[in-house]
Formats: structure tokens, C-alpha cells, sequence
């Protein structure tokens, strides 16, 4: 998990060969990029299992 000095809402980024997407950590919603893809999904799916670390990560990275 990587979560960088970044602008708000908190969120992270899904990157794959094919398909990109950005993920508002909050409630695991799509808020740009290729919400549709198979790839998106699955991490999407992965997102919500693991959003408290996100959000603990972005809370530490960006107060």
C-alpha cells in the first residue's frame, strides 16, 4: 500500500496494465478513472476488506 503527501478527500489509486481508477477511502467508491474494469473490481473488492488501514495511513501521511 502506498499512500503519498496527497490532496483530499483521502483516497488511493488502483493501477494496472489495462485500467486506473481513484478510490475515495471513506466509503470505497470510485471517484475517477475506470470504475467498470475486472482489475478495478477485484481491488475495489480488496479496498473495502482493508479501509481502515487506508484510512490510518492517510490520517499518518497527511494529518
Amino acid at each position: 500500500m502506498k499512500v503519498l503527501d496527497d490532496h483530499n478527500p483521502p483516497h488511493f489509486h488502483i493501477a494496472s496494465p489495462d485500467a486506473d481508477a481513484i478510490v475515495r477511502i471513506k466509503d470505497v467508491v470510485v471517484i475517477g478513472g475506470d470504475e467498470g474494469h475486472p482489475h478495478i473490481k477485484v481491488a475495489i473488492e480488496w479496498g473495502k476488506k482493508h479501509g481502515e488501514e487506508f484510512a490510518l495511513a492517510w490520517i499518518e501521511m497527511n494529518g
